[in-house]
């Protein structure tokens, strides 16, 4: 198992949608920029998304959506093809698991809770780094059907989804981490918010984030598709979601448009 070391590696994910054009460390207009071999090449300043200013928006979104939840109404939040890929997995059971890698403080949970029909039982662990996992326990205390994890937990039972969004790019090691969400043995693996693409994988600077610079992978499509392929999953769904992303300061054999949906079924 790879485990804690893996997930010191890589932070929690960023919500795309709410990327958009800044200027950090006066460069306007683009999120990304240079192109390097690895991101142990890239040249960072705070480069962490664990600390306290990161959390407490996670906690807030989260808690905000939960509020919608319990008046009776739909969360305001990105996570619907895992609601969706959820209501299908548990549609003949009305029973769902799901083991959410890089799930902040469990923003995904409330997607299904809030989607759902409630007869359907929810099993819900995220894994994520220790101030997001503890934060996460503080805001669901009580609550039996989501768990928190700074490790992968050794699931006893067979999960329906191991859920990734936006986590791969933060992995110095994308590749065995795609080799622990298969050693987990999920009916499905859905990444969302892949930034993957016809383009031969490098790595980046991340600039959006105020006081923060991270690497960042930008990874080949057909890389994934690989890694997946030996460990026993088939790729059933690939698609572009989202906005367009100005990438013209890359070369065009390094830009993808869009980031990617890409849905695995266990052979």
């Amino acid at each position: 198992m790879l485990g804690r070391e893996l997930i010191k590696e890589f932070v929690p994910p960023i919500l795309i949608g709410a990327l958009r054009d800044s200027r950090i460390f006066g460069k306007p207009g683009f999120i990304w920029e240079g192109i390097y071999t690895h991101r142990r090449e890239v040249p960072t300043e705070n480069n962490s998304y664990d600390d306290d200013i990161e959390v407490k928006k996670h906690y807030d979104w989260t808690r905000t959506a939960l509020d919608l939840v319990y008046a009776g109404k739909p969360p305001h939040l990105c996570h619907e093809a895992l609601a969706l890929l959820a209501a299908i997995a548990g549609g003949q059971t009305n029973t769902v698991s799901v083991l959410d890698v890089g799930g902040a403080v469990g923003a995904g949970y409330v997607q299904l809770r809030g989607t759902l029909p409630k007869s359907v039982a929810i099993q819900y662990d995220v894994v994520d780094l220790p101030k997001m996992c503890e934060a996460g326990s503080q805001l669901f205390d009580g609550d039996t059907h989501i768990k928190f994890h700074c490790s992968f937990p050794n699931l006893k039972n067979s999960l329906d989804i191991v859920y990734a969004s936006t986590v791969l790019p933060y992995v110095d090691d994308y590749r065995g981490f795609l080799q622990e969400f298969a050693s987990v043995g999920a009916k499905y693996i859905l990444l969302v918010q892949l930034a993957a693409g016809n383009i031969p994988t490098f790595a980046t600077k991340q600039l959006n984030l105020t006081g923060k610079i991270l690497a960042y992978w930008f990874l080949n499509r057909d890389e994934v598709v690989v890694s997946l392929a030996q460990a026993g999953y088939e790729l059933i769904y690939d698609g572009l979601v989202g906005q367009e992303y100005d990438q013209s300061n890359f070369p065009r054999t390094h830009r993808i448009g869009r980031m990617r949906e890409m849905l695995f079924r266990r052979s």
